[in-house]
Parts: C-alpha cells; sequence; structure tokens
C-alpha cells in the first residue's frame, strides 16, 4: 500500500515502478526453483557472430561513454575555472577554461568567460604595474568574445557579457567605452 501512496505523489516513480515489476518476478522464480519446476537447460557456446556483435557493441558503448565523459569534464574545468575568476585567480581561470575549450570547442559560454578571465587579466595587470601585456589581454578577450557571438549569434546573454566586457576593459582603455554602447 506504501507503494502505491508514493507512487501516486509522484515519489520516486522509477524506483517504484521497478519494484513493481521486479517483486513478483522474483517471486515468480524463487516458487518455481523451490517446487523443482525449473528445467536444467544446457547453456549452448557463443558463435562467432555472437561474440563479434557483443564486441562491437562493448565497443560503441565505450566510445559514447567516452564522449560523454569528455563532456563531463569539460563542463567540470568550466566551472572550475569560473569559480577562480570569480574569485580574482586569472591565471589558473585562462588555463581552465582554456582545457574546457580544448574539450569542448563548439560552447559559446566557455569562450565567454575566458575573455572576461582575459579582460579581468589586463585589469588586474593595469593596476599592478601599468606595463607591455595589457594590449595583448585585451585583443584576445575581444577575439574570444567576438568568437563566443560567431559561435551562437542569436545569444542576447552574450551580447549583454560582451557589453559589460568592453565597459570593464574602459577600464583600462577609455577608447572601448563606445564599443559597449554598440555591442547591445
Amino acid at each position: 500500500a506504501s507503494l502505491l501512496v508514493t507512487n501516486f505523489f509522484g515519489f520516486s516513480t522509477v524506483a517504484t515502478s521497478l519494484q513493481f515489476f521486479l517483486f513478483p518476478a522474483m517471486a515468480l522464480r524463487l516458487t518455481s526453483f523451490a517446487q523443482g519446476k525449473l528445467e536444467k537447460k544446457k547453456i549452448q557456446p557463443l558463435t562467432l557472430g555472437q561474440k563479434l556483435f557483443i564486441l562491437s557493441l562493448l565497443l560503441v558503448t565505450g566510445y559514447l561513454l567516452l564522449l560523454i565523459g569528455r563532456y563531463w569534464f569539460a563542463d567540470y574545468l568550466f566551472a572550475k575555472g569560473k569559480l577562480e575568476n570569480e574569485t580574482g585567480q586569472y591565471a589558473k581561470a585562462t588555463q581552465n577554461l582554456s582545457r574546457a575549450i580544448n574539450l569542448s570547442p563548439n560552447e559559446p559560454i566557455y569562450y565567454d568567460e575566458l575573455a572576461h578571465a582575459y579582460a579581468q587579466s589586463a585589469i588586474y595587470l593595469y593596476d599592478v604595474d601599468r606595463s607591455f601585456g595589457i594590449e595583448e589581454l585585451i585583443d584576445a578577450a575581444i577575439y574570444h568574445s567576438n568568437y563566443a557571438i560567431e559561435l551562437s549569434p542569436q545569444n542576447l546573454n552574450l551580447f549583454k557579457s560582451r557589453a559589460r566586457l568592453f565597459i570593464n576593459i574602459a577600464l583600462v582603455e577609455p577608447k572601448y567605452l563606445p564599443k559597449a554602447i554598440d555591442s547591445l
């Protein structure tokens, strides 16, 4: 009765459905075994075709699991890079975001976050010693922002993020402030 109540209210419907099918099957199997009604079948060896089919199925499954694992790891690196970007660890953020892009190169959000990591690095470098290297970081930020929009031109959040990027870069180079307005 408790299984029906939990299933009615939508709690763990998959587990309860499995129990509805597995418990009667196990009970039937155990009663048949206890009564000695099961006949012993001789197990036949697998044919070459069956072995090849199993091998090919295992290879395809392994490849698909590898792709899923690669996608998951890229997402993990992105989350780690985004957190590092938010905590001011820009060098680590750019490293992890670059690795995420290498694993999953068609994610515009990854490029957008990497652009912000480069922009924040430029701002930090400007605040520390105002020396060389700032223009290269700004160029890398703009390049990655452009590529993110190229990958997903309909994503309005990328345009909003691009405006924020140019506003942040304008703290170092005021000539980029009109581009923030243009990107909206």
